[in-house]
């Protein structure tokens, strides 16, 4: 049985008519799997160190900073939830997310 966000549910013959699509934002796993373990971006290992912390505290924020929730039996929106604070601190991991990148960029592919 699958229950929706409005708490309809629907039984296995009704499913048939639905295509469900699960699609995965968060970069971490791969991340840890093609650059962070790769041997051939050891020099790099307290940039990458930097990138993994920053891709964790990200892991997950995509949706709930763009969809609404539940929140003790009513629909919350993220702007109810995420204050300048949290919009602030996620900028400044940003930005730092992508000073290393174009640093790794510049020094192992002289791309500029």
């Amino acid at each position: 049985m699958l229950v929706d966000l409005l708490g309809n549910q629907y039984n296995s013959e009704r499913l048939n008519w639905f295509t469900i699509f699960i699609a995965e934002h968060d970069l971490l796993t791969f991340f840890v799997k093609f650059i962070y373990n790769n041997k051939n971006y050891s020099i790099f290992s307290r940039e990458l160190t930097v990138l993994r912390q920053n891709l964790d505290y990200f892991e997950g924020e995509w949706s709930r900073t763009r969809y609404p929730k539940e929140k003790e039996g009513k629909v919350v929106i993220p702007s109810e939830i995420y204050e300048e604070q949290d919009a602030s601190e996620a900028i400044g991991k940003a930005k730092e997310v992508l000073f290393i990148i174009r640093k790794i960029l510049i020094e192992k592919f002289r791309v500029e």
